[in-house]
């Protein structure tokens, strides 16, 4: 069967709200309005100034043929579109996270780049980065669609929020500018050369399509990803995912976003090929996906599998994993997604990022011994491509400023996932400290999650209905949850790993969820052992010594590198055990208020040590994987 045939529109399990409905409390609050105050969010445009504001890309610096090399200060091999995604991306997490803390200053802000946009708009619609002579595949490289993108992911967050239509107005006209000049069936927009990220054009026509019920977006959607199927050579393509011997071979964030315009393309048309394609996808991702979750590309993947020590992972991809993680489960109702969504944010997610949250790791390894640039001291022997990006920094210029953005990214996409509508009432499908502001038949509610999530695995829900109402909560059971209780009380965990309560909700009604378990002992590919308790994946803390490779004229802002003190050859048992410690907890600091303690063999000394892991969040340099001490004291895995 042609795999991309129309055949029907399959019914969708859940249905995302409007952003800005979710917001976030406690621990979470305090880390969006940490990094939108004090940290690499709110200061981004102050750190980089060419990229983020002396190039207006969209407005008067539009690219023409006399100026279509403008912005290559950006990096050594920069391209004259990059402005346009470090830009979009860091106003995409800027707004969202004004809008969720509700800051004033940032606020004012994000409301005067609003109507900026929307000054630049042409009369015919268009919103890009191309004068009339270069825009729509004019100009050779095509990257119409990613520039509007990536602006237009910010102003549909806007426009959720505020309800302002003139908002969702300008952002139609656009899109229906770039279907005309691209028709469906009669033009090819991705025959000539493309950026890669252009197909994640189907984000947009997938949202505008929830918000509007316009099935052309949909039908828009997949003939692009058709498009893309017949010109480009890259691993979404159809023909790749479904050869069971066909490896992840390109750069690693072109697989993990564009697995959304895949997800997209079958929920356009019911094809059966494609829905097998999405699961051939997730077989192929299971082998790059490391012990913290996060998905390899450094920034190739290059056909090789998750190492911990060896091979790391990109900012950018676990950002992108995350938003298909969460469009997956949307679509599908598969709440194992809000494992891999909670694990990977919880620890790959908060791992890469400095735990004074001032920058973040653009390539990090889950077993991080050093942090100077290249994987490893000494590793710059390539003259034409050094490898730089083994290091903190709140911009990352000398490489590429998209990591610092999408970090921005993160914390936004997380919290618009942890609640969505089910056809007979609300599903909580991730925790963490929120609050949820919806309706029901008209009547207006909300949800308190009061936890310390995931720092403590206890979820008490409480209901302030304006009016009494009837509906079904349903709220996900993690995988690694052995038991749970609900309002004091045992209750069975069914196969589908969920729970619901159907009944008259009143203001004020609780329900006091616990989910039980202990500490985890898993193996990856390799045979070493980690552990893990709820969400959290534990690691060593390594000592390092901390070096100011650049400083920023805004105080607190350096690039920083980091070696090892010391690295102990520790090994597990493979019959080991180790206990939760908790020590006061602090909204500011809660990743350094929890541990796993027990005993690993120093194979340098000979003895058995007592050990305190710390949650990745916690971390710089660290140790997450061990080899295991055996039985008859033999070691596996000696590396």
């Amino acid at each position: 069967m042609n795999p991309f045939t129309f055949l029907h529109l399959p019914e969708q399990a859940l249905t995302n709200l409007n952003f800005g409905d979710i917001v976030p409390a406690g621990w979470l609050k305090h880390q969006v309005e940490y990094d939108l105050v004090h940290g690499f969010v709110g200061h981004l445009d102050q750190l980089a100034p060419n990229v983020m504001m002396a190039d207006d890309i969209y407005g008067r610096n539009r690219r023409t043929r006399l100026k279509q090399d403008a912005g290559r200060d950006v990096s050594p091999n920069a391209l004259s579109w990059w402005n346009s995604e470090s830009q979009g991306n860091w106003w995409d997490g800027y707004i969202r996270s004004a809008l969720l803390v509700e800051n004033p200053r940032a606020l004012e802000k994000t409301e005067q780049y609003i109507r900026s946009q929307l000054t630049h708009q042409d009369d015919d619609g268009y919103m890009g980065i191309y004068a009339p002579d270069l825009r729509f595949q004019k100009g050779g490289e095509n990257t119409d669609f990613w520039a509007q993108t990536t602006l237009i992911r910010g102003l549909l967050a806007y426009y959720e929020k505020t309800r302002n239509p003139q908002i969702l107005d300008a952002i139609q006209k656009a899109v229906k500018r770039s279907m005309a000049a691209y028709p469906p069936n009669k033009s090819t927009p991705f025959k000539n050369p493309a950026d890669g990220h252009s197909l994640a054009f189907t984000d947009i026509l997938d949202r505008l399509h929830q918000l509007t019920g316009n099935e052309d977006y949909l039908k828009y959607a997949l003939f692009l990803y058709e498009n893309y199927n017949t010109y480009r050579d890259d691993d979404l393509l159809v023909k790749n995912l479904m050869d069971k011997n066909y490896k992840f071979t390109k750069h690693g964030v072109h697989i993990y976003e564009l697995f959304r315009s895949l997800i997209t393309a079958y929920f356009a048309s019911g094809n059966p090929v494609l829905e097998a394609a999405i699961q051939q996808y997730l077989a192929k991702l299971d082998v790059v996906i490391t012990p913290s979750g996060g998905p390899i590309g450094d920034e190739w993947v290059e056909g090789r599998i998750a190492d911990a020590s060896e091979v790391g992972y990109e900012y950018c991809s676990i950002h992108e994993l995350l938003d298909s993680y969460s469009l997956l489960m949307q679509k599908m109702g598969d709440l194992s997604l809000g494992d891999r969504i909670e694990w990977l944010f919880y620890n790959a997610g908060q791992g890469a990022r400095h735990p004074e949250g001032h920058g973040i790791a653009y390539l990090k390894t889950d077993n991080s011994y050093t942090m100077t640039g290249p994987l490893h001291p000494g590793d710059n022997k390539n003259a034409k491509h050094p490898q730089w990006r083994y290091k903190y920094s709140p911009v990352h210029q000398d490489v590429a400023v998209c990591c610092v953005p999408n970090a921005g990214r993160i914390y936004p996409y997380f919290i618009r996932t942890m609640w969505m509508r089910t056809h007979q009432g609300l599903m909580a499908c991730l925790f963490g400290p929120s609050i949820l502001t919806t309706e029901i038949d008209g009547i207006k509610l909300s949800i308190h999650q009061i936890t310390r999530y995931p720092f403590d695995h206890s979820v008490k829900m409480v209901i302030r209905p304006e009016h009494p109402v009837s509906f079904e909560l349903t709220f996900r059971i993690p995988g690694w949850a052995d038991g749970i209780k609900l309002n004091g009380q045992p209750i069975p965990i069914k196969s589908s790993r969920r729970h619901s309560v159907q009944r008259d909700w009143h203001n004020g009604d609780t329900l006091s969820i616990e989910f039980l378990t202990d500490s985890k002992m898993h193996f990856d590919m390799k045979g070493n052992a980690y552990l893990s308790y709820g969400p959290l994946v534990f690691a060593y803390p390594l000592k390092g010594k901390e070096k100011i490779a650049k400083s920023y004229p805004l105080e607190n802002f350096n690039d920083l590198h980091y070696t090892p003190v010391d690295i102990p050859k520790l090994r597990m048992l493979e019959d080991a055990v180790f206990k939760i410690r908790k020590t006061p907890y602090r909204d500011a600091h809660p990743w350094n208020g929890v541990f796993l303690d027990g005993s690993m063999y120093d194979k340098k000394t000979g003895r058995m040590v007592e050990v305190n892991l710390v949650p990745l969040g916690a971390t710089i340099l660290r140790q997450l994987t061990f080899p295991v001490k055996v039985a008859g004291n033999s070691i596996a895995n000696q590396s």
